[in-house]
């Protein structure tokens, strides 16, 4: 029996004026408290429906008037010493009696309200408390009262909140909608086709990462707008210190690996590969630093654990006669997986290669490059079994990713080198402007596609949902087949 059915008639009396006395443990009260004391009464009565206070039943018939301490201290809701309710036996201002308001009420709909909460030392229902902190009451007046605790999400044995995979349908069910929501969000998603991109960035600019001269700013704006799921950044100017401020300020959108210059990391060279964490999950990733500074090789999981392996490059520069810096830096890589015969070849090669292979469609004005530097990629080609993606897919068009604005000379010094079996998969080659501020190459990018991604077709027509809602149409569409059949 809710408190209501047997409070809430009598009490409803009060509210055209009756006056009680709501007496202390000490027994004195002014005319203010008791008015007070009566208000609480009245308000706690009609705005709560609890099935027990304090573990004590209300075993009381419809419309009785509850004043009997003895009862009260029987059913364990109050102790010796404990304030007493508000007479209920006054008559009120418009001579109403508690029985006539009693009938009055009767035929009052029960309106079913928000389980309270009650204090742990509360002595009567006027002592119900608001905390967030304290124990749920009765949720349904016509069952028996059950403690709902709050429920929280299923944890391992450390104590980290276990993923949505993870759960059983019965722990998914205990979870309300917003731990629910917690759980999507926190649960990083693995994307069957990823973007892939590489950029020369130019500097760090201002040193302060919240400085709109940053550039960095730039860089997630660069991924959430154009969706990549992968950037390889090149002259990224950054130091263990900057990377870490990085990850911390931007911990939930993006991560960043890098490998810094070890002679001036602020002022020169420096690659970075940045992973998207709304698309991209972090397992267990593994960096190895081939060159410090020009070049590095992540190994992440994407798609029901597939493994992607990418080397960012990038390379010394080359003049028209001298190409054996670039030439020993190829070199140099080559051997660094000729004597780790263990280490996994990379499946995608990209980055600023400071070269080109074909000078006649990727330089102009068109030239070649040192025969050395081309040789040298060559042969690293053939080792790690890799194809430029762009000059596959357009093997005729021309098209150039840095332009010096000195001399106006334009090339195709960016570029993507994959395998033959990522390249079968591989679509969407662009060659697009960045954004970044004072950067002078442009964004080549590539989406690559898992082997295991389901086949999804061109689908099926249907009718758009607000058609189907339009009014008029809803009108005249029983009446479409006649005039079909009238124009036939």
């Amino acid at each position: 029996m809710s408190i209501s059915q047997s409070y809430r008639a009598p009490l409803l009396g009060h509210r055209r004026g009756f006056s009680s006395q709501l007496p202390n443990s000490s027994g004195d009260h002014t005319q203010q408290g008791q008015n007070q004391g009566v208000r609480t009464w009245i308000r706690t009565a009609e705005r709560q429906d609890v099935r027990t206070l304090a573990g004590g039943d209300l075993n009381l018939p419809v419309g009785s008037v509850f004043n009997d301490s003895q009862s009260r201290r029987a059913d364990g809701m109050v102790g010796e010493g404990s304030p007493e309710p508000p007479s209920l036996h006054t008559q009120g201002r418009d001579g109403a009696t508690p029985a006539t308001n009693i009938e009055r009420a009767e035929g009052v709909q029960e309106q079913r309200r928000s389980p309270p909460r009650m204090s742990s030392n509360s002595t009567h229902p006027g002592s119900i408390s608001t905390g967030r902190n304290a124990p749920q009451m009765g949720i349904r007046p016509d069952r028996e009262h059950e403690i709902t605790p709050n429920v929280r999400a299923p944890e391992n044995q450390e104590g980290s909140r276990l993923d949505a995979a993870n759960l059983n349908s019965t722990q998914q069910c205990q979870m309300n909608r917003r731990q629910r929501r917690a759980l999507q969000k926190g649960r990083a998603t693995k994307k069957a086709a990823v973007q892939v991109g590489s950029l020369n960035m130019r500097g760090y600019g201002n040193p302060r990462l919240t400085h709109p001269d940053n550039k960095w700013k730039s860089v997630w704006y660069l991924m959430k707008r154009r969706r990549i799921g992968v950037l390889a950044l090149q002259e990224t100017h950054l130091t263990d210190e900057r990377v870490q401020e990085i990850n911390e300020y931007y911990n939930k959108k993006v991560h960043v690996f890098a490998s810094h210059n070890p002679d001036n990391p602020t002022g020169k060279g420096g690659v970075a590969i940045v992973i998207n964490r709304r698309q991209i999950a972090l397992e267990a990733p593994k960096v190895h630093p081939i060159i410090p500074g020009h070049a590095m090789m992540v190994q992440l999981t994407i798609h029901k654990k597939d493994q992607l392996n990418i080397l960012v490059v990038y390379a010394p520069n080359v003049t028209s006669s001298n190409g054996s810096e670039n030439a020993d830096f190829w070199n140099e890589i080559q051997t660094y997986f000729e004597e780790r015969n263990t280490l996994a070849k990379p499946d995608i090669l990209l980055g600023d290669c400071n070269m080109v292979e074909a000078g006649i469609i990727d330089r102009l004005p068109a030239h070649d490059d040192p025969e050395d530097a081309c040789e040298a990629l060559d042969n690293l080609k053939m080792r790690l079994n890799i194809r430029d993606g762009w000059r596959t897919t357009f093997p005729d068009t021309k098209s150039f990713t840095y332009m010096q604005s000195a001399t106006g000379v334009q090339s195709r010094i960016d570029r993507i080198y994959m395998s033959d079996v990522m390249l079968e998969t591989a679509r969407e080659w662009r060659i697009t402007e960045s954004g970044i501020p004072n950067a002078d190459h442009s964004l080549i990018s590539v989406q690559i596609t898992s082997e295991e991604a389901p086949w999804i077709g061109k689908g099926r027509w249907r009718i758009p949902d607000y058609v189907i809602k339009d009014k008029d149409l809803l009108k005249y569409a029983p009446h479409m087949e006649n005039i079909q059949n009238a124009i036939n």
